[in-house]
């Protein structure tokens, strides 16, 4: 299916975003050197980071499905599984200690 010009648009400013956010560079030193509008960039800034899945809205912070073979949950305990390595807890950790465990195992 053939991409539509907003989508190649799209994709065009999001690798712009990214090679800044790789630069560690100011916004105005990135607009200058590349020859970009200010308000331009920051407009696709602000949707890069509206689509970015580290967003956070509403204090809320967006899940995405592990790739963990195995994620049971059954008499109080919590099997996490992936290839080699699994952790097992006795009782269900906090989201704050669970979230960075399925991340590392993803």
């Amino acid at each position: 299916m053939k991409k539509s010009i907003r989508q190649v648009k799209k994709e065009k400013w999001f690798a712009i975003v990214a090679d800044y956010l790789a630069k560690g560079i100011s916004q105005i030193e990135f607009c200058t050197n590349s020859g970009i509008k200010k308000a331009t960039f920051v407009y696709w800034l602000r949707k890069y980071r509206s689509k970015s899945e580290h967003s956070k809205q509403g204090g809320f912070v967006a899940l995405k499905e592990p790739k963990v073979s195995s994620f049971n949950f059954g008499n109080d305990e919590v099997t996490l599984r992936r290839g080699e390595v699994e952790l097992l807890f006795s009782t269900l950790p906090s989201l704050e200690k669970l979230i960075p465990l399925i991340k590392a195992l993803s």
